[in-house]
């Protein structure tokens, strides 16, 4: 008898979850033939945009800042020269600052490359703000 009751549980179970199944079918099925009208008329909206922004995100009142740039240069305090490039495996450096080689602060990659060439060479390196 135990094993009856299992066995009608499980049919009862099955039945239940084709049933279950059958009703989404037919509410995907309802939302397809019901979402047309809805979009032509006054519910419509853009569900791709948020309806309201906070003030703080909306861009119109953010100011892009300039990106930093730093130059090298070697002995800053005295007798300043700043890297300008390498030539034919050797480093370029100048006196002006104008023709020093610009790079940006947040380009750490690029800085260790630099740094990492002028100390092959034997020379300290110093990583100086270049005010605009």
């Amino acid at each position: 008898m135990l094993a009856l009751y299992i066995l009608f549980a499980a049919v009862l179970g099955l039945c239940c979850l084709v049933m279950l199944v059958l009703l989404a079918g037919v509410l995907v099925a309802a939302l397809y033939g019901i979402y047309p009208w809805l979009a032509s008329t006054f519910l419509a909206m853009d569900l791709n945009q948020p309806v309201h922004l906070p003030q703080w995100a909306t861009r119109a009142h953010q100011v892009e800042e300039p990106p930093v740039r730093v130059v090298l240069a070697r002995s800053p305090l005295a007798n300043t020269e700043y890297l300008v490039g390498v030539t034919r495996k050797t480093m370029v450096w100048t006196m002006t600052k104008q023709n020093a080689r610009l790079l940006l602060l947040s380009d750490r990659l690029a800085q260790r490359a630099w740094v990492n060439l002028a100390e092959k060479e034997g020379s300290e390196v110093f990583i100086c703000l270049r005010k605009q």
